[in-house]
């Protein structure tokens, strides 16, 4: 549409109740402190200043306690559930403590990277225990070897789950619960069903398996099984605020970005981070202003000319 007088256009909107100022939130991501020794630090605090949601892996490297004294902003914290139920009882009560406002389970696990195969990486020692340490394995020595460290985190986590796993976790916390890694309809349905409060339909990057359908791909699908009865989010493939625009076309509330993320915190720090926010922030803005659209709420698929519906 044009002739519609748009010059400037609102970006904020609301996430599990949440307002923020642009549809774009951190992903989170692990290892952020071998990107940057500020890491999850130094995203927490751009987030904060952009006005947006920080979600916080439990393998960025930093502990719950670090990143919430870091910056009073918005967080969510990703769990990767622990084997030991006591260890991941009392992360998620930590967590609750230091003020996190949603707690997102990761459901897509299990993965094979050839490119860490061939180039042998490994996280260093003393990263990989105090990491563990900060999840709650406080009876891991200083003298443990790289060998048995590296034996003891390949055990320490739940890769097997089910559905009751929510059932299990609001049972020990009174935060939302997001999951993340949808992309099939009957995934989607099922969700619903166990009530979650969000689902961010994603692929993790397209890192767990060859082959994997694009999150933009299978958005529409999944927000027609969802009938509005959960917050719909997106991501992986968000690189530019046409890709924000047409997510949320497609029936996302807000998108999260990983990889970008990542680059900007190795390029500038948390300068870079805020940097990749603002540029994100410019490019929706342009993108809905010359879509003659001034707010969110008036993105619609109509925007979206000649997309097939996939049955």
């Amino acid at each position: 549409p044009i002739l519609h007088g748009v010059s400037r256009a609102d970006l904020s909107t609301t996430v599990l109740g949440q307002k923020i100022a642009l549809p774009v939130m951190l992903a989170p991501v692990a290892g952020l402190r071998m990107y940057h020794p500020d890491g999850a630090l130094a995203s927490a605090r751009a987030a904060k200043a952009a006005g947006t949601i920080c979600a916080l892996s439990s393998s960025a490297f930093n502990s719950v306690e670090e990143v919430a004294a870091a910056s009073d902003g918005p967080k969510w914290f990703q769990l990767y559930m622990p084997r030991d139920r006591g260890v991941a009882r009392a992360l998620v009560q930590r967590v609750e403590a230091a003020g996190y406002k949603a707690l997102v389970i990761t459901v897509d696990l299990g993965e094979r990277k050839d490119a860490d195969r061939r180039n042998q990486f490994g996280v260093p020692k003393a990263m990989l225990l105090k990491h563990l340490r900060d999840i709650g394995h406080k009876q891991l020595p200083d003298g443990i070897s790289q060998e048995e460290l590296e034996a003891f985190n390949l055990g320490a986590w739940q890769l097997s789950m089910t559905w009751d796993i929510f059932d299990w976790l609001r049972g020990i916390t009174r935060l939302p619960l997001v999951v993340k890694g949808v992309l099939g309809v009957d995934d989607a349905r099922r969700a619903v069903k166990a009530d979650v409060d969000a689902i961010v339909v994603s692929n993790h990057g397209a890192r767990r398996l060859d082959g994997m359908p694009a999150t933009i791909d299978r958005m529409r699908l999944v927000a027609e099984a969802v009938d509005g009865k959960a917050e719909l989010l997106l991501d992986s493939g968000i690189r530019r605020g046409t890709d924000v625009l047409k997510a949320l076309a497609l029936g996302a509330r807000a998108v999260l970005v990983g990889r970008p993320q990542a680059w900007s915190l190795a390029a500038g720090g948390e300068t870079g981070v805020r940097q990749m926010l603002e540029f994100f922030r410019e490019e929706l803005d342009n993108a809905m202003v010359s879509c003659g659209r001034a707010s969110l709420a008036e993105i619609d698929e109509d925007l979206l000319l000649n997309v097939p519906r996939v049955s």
